[in-house]
C-alpha cells in the first residue's frame, strides 16, 4: 500500500509541476516541446557586442546564453525545446540569421562534448582504480606466501600485520572510488551532457517584422511572443 500511495504522490506532484511550466511556457502538443522565447533588438543581440571579432567569429552574448540555459533548466529532459526568437527592429537578413543559428548550435555541440569528454575520463578513472583494487587485493592475498618463501618474514609480526591490513584497506578504498565515480560523481555529468545535447537539437524560429517565422528545419509554426530576456 505504501509503494501504490507513494507512486500515486510522485505522478500527482509531475501533473502539477507540468501544469506550472505550461503555465511559464507555451506547450506544442506536435513536438513534445515547450517554447523558450526570446524578444531582441537586434540580430547582433545575440553576440557578444564587446568582442571586436567578425560576426563569423563572434562570441555570443553570454545574458542570452544564460537565459536559455536557466529557462531549459526548468524543463524536464523528457520534453523537447523550442527556442522562438523575435528580431524586434532588424529587417531580415539570412546571413546574420544563419550566423546567429550556428552560433547557438555550435555553442550548445561544445558543451554537449566537453560534458561527454568528462564522463569518459571518469569512466577511465573508474577503470584504473578497479585494476588498482584487484593488484592489492591479490597482493593482500598472496603476501604471507610470498614474504616466508622469498624474505622469511614472520607473517604475525606486528609490522608485517599492519602492512597487510594498509594494503588490504587501500584495495577497498579504490574500489569503493570506482563505485561512487561511476554513480555518484556520473551522474551529474550525464544530465549536463543530455542538457546540452537537447539544446543542440533544439528547433530554432526566427521573427521579424518583415518576414515569416523561420526554422531551423522546414516546418511552419507562428508563435505569439509575451515574453523578454530577463535582465541579469
Amino acid at each position: 500500500m505504501m509503494f501504490f500511495s507513494k507512486k500515486n504522490n510522485e505522478n500527482h506532484g509531475s501533473l502539477i509541476m507540468n501544469k506550472i511550466f505550461q503555465k511559464m511556457y507555451e506547450f506544442s502538443e506536435k513536438d513534445n516541446a515547450y517554447i523558450i522565447k526570446l524578444s531582441l533588438n537586434s540580430y547582433l543581440d545575440m553576440f557578444n557586442r564587446i568582442d571586436n571579432n567578425p560576426i563569423s567569429k563572434k562570441d555570443l552574448n553570454q545574458s542570452v546564453v544564460s537565459y536559455i540555459e536557466d529557462c531549459s533548466e526548468d524543463i524536464s529532459l523528457d520534453k523537447n525545446i523550442i527556442l522562438d526568437i523575435r528580431i524586434k527592429k532588424d529587417i531580415y537578413s539570412s546571413d546574420l540569421e544563419t550566423r546567429a543559428r550556428h552560433g547557438l548550435m555550435n555553442y550548445f555541440e561544445y558543451m554537449q562534448e566537453y560534458h561527454k569528454m568528462i564522463m569518459k575520463k571518469k569512466v577511465r578513472t573508474s577503470l584504473l582504480f578497479i585494476i588498482l583494487f584487484i593488484i592489492l587485493a591479490t597482493l593482500s592475498y598472496s603476501i604471507d606466501s610470498f614474504a616466508i618463501n622469498s624474505f622469511s618474514i614472520d607473517s604475525k609480526s606486528i609490522m608485517f600485520r599492519t602492512f597487510k591490513q594498509g594494503i588490504s584497506i587501500g584495495s577497498w578504498v579504490f574500489l569503493w572510488e570506482a563505485i561512487v565515480g561511476m554513480t555518484i560523481k556520473y551522474k551529474p555529468s550525464r544530465i549536463f551532457y543530455l542538457f546540452y545535447k537537447r539544446l543542440k537539437n533544439a528547433k530554432v524560429i526566427f521573427h521579424n517584422a518583415s518576414h515569416y517565422p523561420r526554422l531551423s528545419q522546414n516546418r511552419n509554426l507562428s508563435l505569439p511572443f509575451n515574453r523578454q530576456i530577463r535582465k541579469r
